[in-house]
């Protein structure tokens, strides 16, 4: 869905769909080349937000705030990703050479302005802004946003 996000803005939660020209592996291939041209992800960080993983909780403090906070307490399309259901175990830290940032609780990343900080849902090792070597998506790269989930074929849904 490519119009409403151009009135009403993205927000923490939202899946989006991008386009990956100038994303890059930890080996230096064209996200764009090796895997895909589209991706599709969870936006989790706006910018000015600054990130932390700990414990498997993303903590974010938006810009112009003092202290962390707990994802889920943005929205509550992060619940089922922290449940423990279905899969669904939290993020995990990365891991060198695979990953290159949110390595650890000490770990922090700062979104720049005009760019979004982008995870994958239920995924130990996801090819999200953790494993990029430039962990944003800018905001031009943005198609529009998930509306319809079709795989896997038994779990087809508008996503909420």
């Amino acid at each position: 869905e490519r119009v409403s996000h151009l009135f009403n803005g993205l927000k923490r939660g939202d899946i989006v769909v991008f386009n990956t020209e100038g994303l890059y592996t930890p080996m230096g291939q064209n996200l764009a080349e090796s895997s895909g041209f589209y991706y599709v992800k969870r936006l989790v960080g706006l910018p000015g937000d600054t990130l932390k993983l700990v414990d498997g909780m993303l903590y974010v403090k938006p810009e112009n705030e003092a202290e962390f906070r707990k994802i889920t307490d943005f929205s509550p399309e992060f619940n089922k990703i922290f449940s423990g259901l279905g899969g669904y175990h939290g993020y995990t830290y990365g891991r060198p050479p695979q990953m290159q940032y949110l390595m650890n609780e000490y770990d922090t990343f700062t979104v720049p302005e005009d760019h979004y900080f982008m995870l994958g849902d239920n995924r130990n090792v996801s090819k999200d802004s953790r494993y990029w070597l430039n962990p944003y998506v800018e905001k031009d790269k943005i198609i529009g946003k998930a509306f319809l989930r079709y795989w896997p074929l038994n779990k087809i849904s508008l996503i909420e």
